[in-house]
């Protein structure tokens, strides 16, 4: 499995192998599913190429580490948003409430990101699906 710790105590080959890694087998079928059908396309026109695109594609992903704080703060400020269930007559306090949430969720989201773990080989297939495109847009 991918996580930063892992990258901090040394373990520099996780970006590339967290993709044999998923989290249920519905997990590893869904992503077999999305890769037969892209990598063989890839395959086709680029040969063995289509590894280092898949693999690359999910180092970058594992690697991008701001979009994962600023997904963290996301979800953090969503979960404990109180504008959508508060009262009518609550509102303004509660989208007050919700601004300094999210202020708060942007400040505590490097430490989550740090200990978030990623498994699956879902951004390598996006990699082998965004060549595939290209292919077909060439065409």
């Amino acid at each position: 499995a991918y996580c930063e710790a892992n990258i901090a105590e040394g373990r520099w080959w996780t970006p590339f192998t967290y993709v044999f890694v998923h989290a249920s087998s519905e997990h590893l079928l869904s992503n077999l599913l999305g890769l037969l059908p892209h990598a063989s396309r890839v395959h086709a026109s680029f040969g063995e190429w289509w590894l280092p695109i898949f693999f690359g594609g999910a180092a970058v992903s594992a690697l991008d580490t701001s979009s994962k704080r600023h997904q963290a703060a996301q979800s953090l400020s969503a979960f404990l948003q109180l504008s959508e269930a508060a009262p009518q007559v609550l509102a303004p306090a509660a989208e007050l409430v919700d601004g300094v949430t999210r202020r708060v969720a942007s400040w505590i989201a490097p430490s989550l990101a740090r200990s978030t773990v990623y498994v699956g080989a879902s951004s390598g297939v996006w990699a082998l699906m965004g060549t595939s495109l290209c292919l077909s847009l060439e065409q």
